[in-house]
């Protein structure tokens, strides 16, 4: 019998192999989410920066058209942490050209919140806090110039609570650079 000199013979790729290459493209997958996820939160830290660059802005160019900084009298308002942000809005969108500066902000950063009027949020939708001046907690020795342990050389500020949306934590971001 003549032998055959076409073989019909077809390979395929065994279990293991389908497996080897299943397993590299779920860690591929895996490490790709993994950065995704962290360029996403850099970028809403680097957008949060901005936005309080701006509100620095405005702060100052109220301070220097008014001729004083942005104040509220902390007896006027219920809770002084979600209130500040409204009254310093409030006040700088109605003192004459600087309401304009507000143009600059996207849509989910000024909210018109229908109970207390306009607020500027965060990239995570929490309020900015708006300190005039004065802390809201004095270190361990008594001196009113740190903000949990920052020191805010006695002027105006804006704080984010960042990702965790709790202020007071490690990742807070503050409008100034932390000495």
């Amino acid at each position: 019998m003549p032998r055959n000199t076409f073989k019909s013979c077809r390979r395929a790729f065994t279990t293991v192999e389908l497996m080897t290459v299943v397993g590299i493209l779920v860690v591929l997958i895996a490490i790709g989410v993994a950065v995704l996820a962290s360029m996403r939160a850099n970028a809403k830290r680097t957008a949060t920066r901005l936005l309080l660059e701006n509100m620095m802005a405005i702060s100052e160019e109220y301070r220097v058209a008014i001729g004083r900084n942005v104040t509220y009298d902390l007896g006027s308002v219920g809770d002084v942490y979600d209130e500040s942000i409204v009254e310093f809005v409030k006040t700088t969108r109605n003192a004459g050209d600087i309401g304009t500066m507000y143009r600059g902000l996207s849509e989910e950063t000024m909210v018109d919140d229908v109970t207390d009027g306009w607020v500027v949020l965060d990239p995570w939708k929490t309020r900015l806090l708006y300190l005039p001046r004065h802390p809201y907690d004095i270190d361990d020795n008594g001196s009113d110039d740190t903000l949990s342990g920052v020191k805010i050389h006695n002027r105006p500020f804006f704080v984010s609570a960042g990702e965790d949306m709790t202020f007071g934590t490690g990742d807070d971001i503050y409008s100034f650079e932390q000495d």
